[in-house]
């Protein structure tokens, strides 16, 4: 009698496109930019444009969530020091 398996059993090798995990990390990704993006566009239409390093935007958001940091309050003192006049 075969033995069947199961859809994620051990050794059994993932068809079908990347896995659940690294689709979520892509999206998150996507949705970071787009959500950056757009603040830097609401920004320009009202005289304004964000200055900051990819790197130290980065650094911020993954610290801050890593430490349950991630707030309304302290996204607005970090934009702050980052908004300029066009």
């Amino acid at each position: 009698m075969a033995q069947r398996v199961r859809k994620g059993a051990p050794g059994k090798k993932h068809k079908g496109g990347p896995p659940k995990f690294l689709l979520m990390v892509e999206s998150g990704a996507l949705a970071w930019s787009i959500s950056f993006a757009t603040t830097d566009t609401f920004l320009r239409v009202n005289g304004h444009y964000l200055e900051v390093e990819a790197f130290a935007a980065h650094k911020f958001i993954t610290e801050s969530i890593g430490q349950r940091e991630f707030r309304i309050r302290q996204i607005r003192e970090r934009l702050s020091a980052y908004v300029r006049p066009l």
